[in-house]
């Protein structure tokens, strides 16, 4: 009991916020796992079956299905349970991921996997969304200060130990079969996210928000076309927009260069994703661990500006 407890000052967990935290972290632990099966193999079949030139249409598809899913999620929240929402948006990416991998498996045709393909950033978009949105209905501002960054360690963990572990997977199976083990981790998120609801069903009640008050007035509807007038609102948009075309430029050129190098073989590209994308993940932790010093002796601007910087390096 004394371990135990010694474990939680080490974390900075109080006792009656432990349970929480640990279902949250091996729900996070879950979705890494999935999202780097997933995207390891949709990356490595959709460049076996298509041309550089094809990638950019994916972008733009997964860009309106992302929107759609935005829109519709957001007109049907308003009529269900907060539970109900989170159930049925797993319960959707978890059948939709698992019809695909077993319509990849059985026929190979091109149009599946473009969806597979063009299907990564939605899986990404309803996972991280629907996890973030428990994390802030069981915890208020206060304990999320402490704890956000602990509970999102767990995908980062899981990412680096699912990227690493693609090669040896791929010394038994094949590169679709990664889609299976995708579907099998979010099934286990399903799993996680039932007893989550279950065990705080009173926190994630849609009865009253944390920190809401029975006399706090009704704030005023600000209208989107003035905050488009709003030089704040403007440039803080661009500083959002701006980074997304960087990355999909450098995404879209590595991808190519990738269909270069390899040839055509699933299994060979995907096994160069998971050891390229494995220390790409310990890089990521590292910054995460290291940006917040670097930010607080050199500011902001020299952080906004280090990442072009080192992307003209070449």
């Amino acid at each position: 009991m004394k371990k135990d407890s010694r474990i939680l000052k080490l974390m900075n967990i109080r006792q009656e916020e432990a349970k929480a935290v640990f279902l949250l972290i091996a729900f996070s632990f879950l979705i890494g796992l999935t999202l780097s099966f997933y995207f390891t193999a949709s990356n490595a079949i959709f460049l076996k079956h298509f041309k550089p030139s094809m990638i950019p249409v994916s972008f733009i598809a997964s860009g309106i299905l992302i929107y759609l899913a935005w829109w519709i999620f957001s007109k049907s929240d308003r009529r269900v349970s907060f539970s109900v929402q989170v159930l049925v948006k797993l319960g959707f990416i978890f059948i939709t991921v698992l019809a695909i991998s077993i319509g990849v498996y059985l026929y190979n045709s091109s149009w599946l996997i473009f969806i597979m393909y063009t299907w990564v950033r939605i899986v990404v978009y309803i996972t991280l969304v629907t996890f973030w949105s428990m994390a802030g209905k069981i915890f208020n501002i206060r304990q999320g200060k402490r704890i956000f960054g602990l509970i999102g360690t767990g995908e980062v963990v899981s990412v680096m130990i699912g990227y690493f572990s693609i090669p040896l997977i791929l010394t038994f199976l094949k590169a679709n079969h990664l889609l299976f083990l995708a579907s099998g981790t979010l099934l286990l998120c399903l799993i996680i996210a039932t007893i989550i609801l279950r065990t705080f069903r009173n926190e994630l009640s849609d009865s009253k928000t944390k920190g809401e008050t029975g006399t706090e007035k009704k704030k005023p509807e600000t209208s989107y076309w003035k905050l488009v007038k709003e030089p704040y609102f403007m440039l803080i948009s661009l500083l959002a927009l701006l980074p997304i075309f960087g990355y999909l430029f450098v995404d879209f050129l590595f991808l190519a260069q990738t269909k270069l190098e390899f040839a055509n073989n699933p299994e060979t590209i995907a096994g160069f994703f998971g050891i390229f994308l494995g220390f790409v993940s310990v890089i990521e932790l590292l910054l995460k661990l290291f940006s917040g010093r670097f930010l607080n002796k050199y500011g902001i601007k020299p952080s906004l500006i280090s990442l072009p910087v080192i992307l003209l390096i070449p």
